[in-house]
């Protein structure tokens, strides 16, 4: 371990410095001044401080993403992003206003209604709430303009309906390619039957706890129209000057090893002439949904 910290020291200390030292020689010894507070000006807008050591820093984070955004696939090329101060917190708000839209409603005795507006913090509500969902035989997961949240919310929740030793999801890194199982002893929550609603805005890992279900449970019927169609992940890095940006880090494949997100039904309705459910269970559900 310390042959391994000496190392990675020996790697690190020599970059910083070398950046420290560019930093310093730009900002102070450049000879058109006026040049280096245009460039970090017109860049950085509103979010330029009177700190130009910050701006800097900023600067660089900013500039290294947007280039590589634009060697991206243009569907892809937003999520590459830094993040100033005040975006970054309307960022965690807008987050935690999502969680606190996360709710689980038990309808009746026949169906538990679940809304994930977000994956953040959904697991803690369901574990919450188990013996009562445990009491239901159907559920109803609405996973409308869900935008996901990270890895870890989605395998957190998604293991609480499969099987132990289930595949969750397939992820490729930069560096490696990694399989996510179910490592949980027992299946949390078994239905006879799931309904997943999903729209346009379902998107991300959304779209992943959509396929683990889907692809590991043979009762799920997936209803709305086809979803966003997000097949990568991004991670989040949060600085100690209070910005932080995010980078694409990985694609993601189903447990089937596709990505193959069609729905099943456009809408419940569909579902009444099929007579694989029961009428009454269904026109319950369409009135629950409707009036919310």
């Amino acid at each position: 371990m310390k042959n391994l910290l000496r190392n990675i020291a020996s790697f690190i200390i020599p970059l910083l410095l070398y950046f420290l030292l560019f930093r310093k020689h730009i900002l102070e010894n450049y000879f058109n001044h006026d040049n280096v507070e245009k460039m970090l000006k017109n860049k950085l807008g509103q979010f330029y401080t009177d700190d130009n050591e910050v701006n800097f820093d900023n600067f660089v984070f900013a500039t290294v993403l947007s280039e590589l955004s634009e060697l991206e696939p243009i569907e892809r090329r937003p999520y590459n992003l830094f993040l100033f101060r005040e975006m970054l917190k309307r960022y965690k708000d807008e987050l935690k206003k999502r969680e606190e839209k996360n709710y689980v409603q038990i309808v009746n005795d026949k169906f538990s209604y679940i809304k994930a507006a977000t994956l953040s913090g959904l697991k803690k509500i369901l574990l919450s709430k188990a013996e009562e969902i445990n009491g239901t035989p159907y559920a109803v997961i609405d996973i409308r303009n869900n935008h996901g949240g990270s890895l870890e919310d989605m395998k957190a929740v998604a293991e609480l309906f499969l099987p132990p030793q289930s595949i969750i999801t397939r992820v490729h890194f930069a560096n490696e390619k990694k399989t996510y199982t179910n490592h949980r002893k027992k299946q949390e929550f078994q239905f006879e039957h799931i309904f997943i609603l999903v729209d346009e805005a379902t998107a991300s890992s959304a779209e992943m706890f959509l396929l683990a279900l889907k692809d590991n449970l043979d009762h799920v019927t997936v209803i709305g129209p086809p979803t966003f169609g997000k097949t990568f992940g991004m991670s989040l890095v949060e600085l100690s000057s209070g910005h932080g940006f995010f980078y694409i880090s990985f694609n993601w494949l189903g447990p089937s090893g596709t990505v193959e997100l069609k729905p099943d039904v456009d809408n419940l309705a569909q579902l009444l002439p099929v007579n694989k459910f029961d009428e009454t269970l269904l026109n319950e559900i369409i009135s629950y949904i409707g009036s919310n």
